[in-house]
């Protein structure tokens, strides 16, 4: 008769759906991301669109006591005509000659701009940081015109919509290659320890079975018999039939 296999504890089973749904969540995810990042950023000044939301991470004090650093924006697309002073947008804008993601909260729009090099009619947006106390800004990051950023409309990626230090949180730990390491071995390490219980307590019931075997053996003697397998009752007889052929002949000659 076959061995039944003990069947698995809930907690056991809800470990290994939370290992699971992770492990298809980071690397899902990450497969889901590169695909959309190839596929979008090149027609976004580089930043990957999902779905018209971007999700960025604060790099700098000029937002804050508003947003911190390390925390992730949610940037939704939106129209330059539904802007307005005093809203929270991210835009392109070259620090240090290289084009880079910024969000400053709007102070003035100027429509209709027209574009002194391609003389196209565009909006002009002027924005700043609005921390008081900036280190990035080495004080108020109003207060000086180096501090404040002009862009047009071709430059804006869109309005903050929400904010989340727990989405940040879990993106820079997911971006880090120690972070990845640690998502990777938890689940090798739980399969690991599952193994090894699981081959253990398999030891024990087989060692618990021969004892139990030996014990009704030694029990019920007569039942050693019907353990015995064709081929061993078959040899037993024959054994048996010699015994007694080579009995009667010693009597015979006798």
């Amino acid at each position: 008769m076959a061995k039944k296999n003990k069947p698995k504890s809930k907690a056991r089973k809800i470990i290994e759906w939370i290992f699971t749904i992770l492990f298809v969540l980071v690397f899902g995810g990450v497969a889901v991301m590169n695909i959309v990042s190839f596929a979008t950023k090149d027609k976004n000044n580089g930043v990957p669109n999902f779905f018209g939301t971007q999700i960025l991470i604060v790099l700098t004090d000029s937002m804050e006591p508003v947003y911190k650093v390390d925390e992730a924006l949610f940037v939704q697309k939106i129209s330059p005509s539904k802007l307005k002073v005093g809203d929270d947008v991210t835009f392109i804008y070259p620090v240090r000659g290289v084009d880079t993601p910024m969000t400053h909260r709007i102070f003035d729009i100027k429509a209709p701009y027209t574009d002194p090099d391609t003389q196209d009619g565009h909006y002009l947006f002027v924005a700043h940081g609005v921390n008081k106390n900036s280190k990035q800004c080495g004080g108020d990051c109003s207060e000086s015109e180096e501090n404040i950023q002009h862009f047009n409309e071709t430059k804006l990626l869109g309005k903050v919509v929400g904010h989340s230090v727990f989405v940040g949180a879990t993106f820079n730990f997911m971006t880090q290659p120690w972070g990845l390491l640690v998502l990777l071995l938890l689940p090798a390490l739980y399969l690991i320890v599952t193994s090894v219980i699981d081959i253990v307590r398999a030891a024990k019931l087989d060692d618990e079975k021969v004892v139990a075997t030996q014990e009704a053996a030694e029990a019920n003697p007569d039942d050693k018999l019907a353990r015995l397998s064709e081929e061993d009752k078959k040899r037993l007889k024959e054994e048996l039939l010699n015994e007694m052929i080579d009995e009667k002949m010693n009597k015979g000659d006798k």
